[in-house]
């Protein structure tokens, strides 16, 4: 019999809907009040309009950083069939929160990211 791999069985949903905002190539970006933005331009992280709430004018150059600040919570669903041919089946909750959003963003990828 046939195992199937534990990536083709696992579910993740997020509290972190899409954004639209981070599609933008150019233009004026602003983070909410629960949310922490970092402005590169030109490699270097533009102090100014960077921070909590913060709000920027991207070029298509700059790199720009959205960090949720507020309570996340990821859902997660996992099924296998071991060995002995027994189904296990597996869910669970995390709830976190980034308190260090300037440090955060060298050690996570952001998959919003600009």
């Amino acid at each position: 019999m046939e195992q199937k791999n534990l990536n083709e069985d696992v579910e993740v949903t997020s509290s972190s809907p899409n954004d639209k905002r981070l599609g933008k190539s150019w233009g004026y970006i602003t983070a909410y009040p629960h949310e922490y933005l970092i402005h590169f331009r030109k490699g270097v992280l533009n102090e100014k309009t960077s921070g909590q709430g913060a709000s920027c004018f991207k070029w298509p150059r700059d790199t720009v950083f959205i960090i949720p600040t507020s309570l996340k919570e990821i859902v997660f669903k996992a099924n296998q069939l071991s060995a002995d041919n027994v189904d296990v089946r597996l869910r669970g909750m995390a709830i976190y929160r980034i308190q260090n959003p300037r440090q955060i963003y060298t050690l996570l990828n952001f998959s919003n990211r600009q």
